[in-house]
């Protein structure tokens, strides 16, 4: 539990999540960061 919960605020610092009445959720720079990530896996992997 503390080790999540503290990535999670670490994420939060770093702009990439943000905390709602709802939960936590991504920011236009986490998404964009993922869509990033995503896309060079994928072609790493030749797909």
């Amino acid at each position: 539990g503390a080790i999540i919960r503290r990535i999670l605020q670490q994420l939060e610092a770093a702009g990439l999540l943000t905390k709602t009445s709802k939960g936590r959720w991504l920011t236009p720079k986490g998404v964009s960061l993922l869509d990033k990530l995503s896309f060079e896996i994928a072609r790493e992997k030749g797909n």
